[in-house]
């Protein structure tokens, strides 16, 4: 499902009720790219505890596979998120972090 560039930015969208109907859906790739979206902490969180919660048939299997968050901000919280998300098998792409050099 491709939602590209649709400025879904901080409403509503990103929220924990979007992240339970995409997971059990039979979306295989969902592209959420440059939307603006600049709070993922609810949205990657709900994700990731269904995917934890997967064996207890609580959710049922998801088929997401492959999620691409580019030109969105991505936290630090929520690259811990997204990181053990890939634990479970999801392929996030996203821009690379900014590296602040110490001098």
């Amino acid at each position: 499902m491709r939602l590209f560039n649709n400025n879904l930015g901080d409403g509503d969208f990103f929220d924990s009720t979007t992240a339970s109907l995409i997971a059990s859906s039979d979306i295989k790739v969902l592209d959420l790219c440059g939307n603006n979206g600049t709070n993922l902490e609810r949205f990657l969180n709900t994700l990731l505890e269904i995917y934890k919660n997967r064996s207890e048939q609580k959710y049922g299997k998801s088929s997401l596979e492959t999620l691409e968050l580019g030109a969105n901000t991505i936290s630090e919280e929520d690259e811990n998120i997204i990181q053990e998300l890939k634990v479970y098998g999801v392929d996030i792409a996203r821009d690379k972090p900014k590296v602040v050099s110490s001098k």
